[in-house]
């Protein structure tokens, strides 16, 4: 609040910040628990105070009020184990759960490897970095940065990996949210530039990008992975 009784010139114009507690509720409760529903409430209660308090200072203030992820509750009990037909000692092994990513140390392994997982896949779905699923935007045509791995697992819920053994939590994260609703997001805006009383469908997060450069009145010219597709959806026109 000290922020925005700032000078214009002075005070931020974009302020972000993180309230965890429902994400570490779900983790280790589940997402369907009265642990869940209690700081639920408890965020909501601080949203509240903070409208009112923003609302008190007579600025023009707009909200967009997000997550990065929902929630599911998989079969910790009964988790996926190490494939027969990988050769550990042949690959880096990077992720767990619902996302195994196999890095080779010897090109040649792959191709064999891969054949041979997709022989035995149960409960999985494997994929070259080539061939995955184009809604995902993982493949190597998206991987600008070279962080992909070579053969990636992709166990269908409510199934998962547990390679390293560890204890797990009871809600999850890292399905493909086209196929586990669970796992979607939440959105909710509202301020002077925000239509009101609307309900949209779903759409990507990468697309609150430029809907809050287009709120701050910023351009970009790099590349990026959002349209502005939300933004004429919500915004109200000028």
């Amino acid at each position: 609040m000290n922020w925005l009784k700032l000078p214009a010139d002075k005070r931020p114009h974009l302020i972000t910040f993180y309230l965890p507690q429902v994400d570490d509720a779900g983790h280790e409760y589940g997402p369907n628990s009265p642990e869940v529903g209690a700081t639920v409430l408890s965020v909501d209660s601080t949203v509240y105070e903070l409208d009112k308090a923003v609302k008190a200072t007579g600025l023009k203030v707009n909200f967009i009020f997000v997550s990065d992820h929902g929630m599911s509750e998989p079969d910790t009990k009964h988790t996926l184990p190490t494939p027969a037909a990988l050769d550990t000692s042949k690959f880096y092994i990077s992720g767990d759960r619902m996302v195994v990513e196999l890095i080779a140390k010897n090109p040649a392994d792959i191709q064999p490897t891969y054949e041979g997982l997709k022989k035995e896949a149960k409960d999985y779905d494997v994929y070259l970095r080539d061939n995955l699923p184009p809604h995902l935007h993982s493949s190597t045509s998206d991987d600008r940065h070279n962080r992909i791995g070579d053969i990636i697992l992709l166990p269908h819920f409510p199934k998962m990996f547990n390679l390293y053994n560890r204890k797990l939590d009871k809600g999850q994260h890292g399905y493909d949210p086209a196929s586990v609703k669970d796992v979607h997001a939440i959105f909710y805006a509202w301020g002077p530039a925000f239509k009101p009383h609307t309900e949209i469908a779903p759409f990507p997060n990468v697309d609150i990008y430029p809907l809050v450069t287009q709120i701050l009145g910023l351009t970009y010219t790099e590349k990026i992975d959002g349209t502005g597709e939300l933004a004429n959806e919500v915004l109200l026109k000028k």
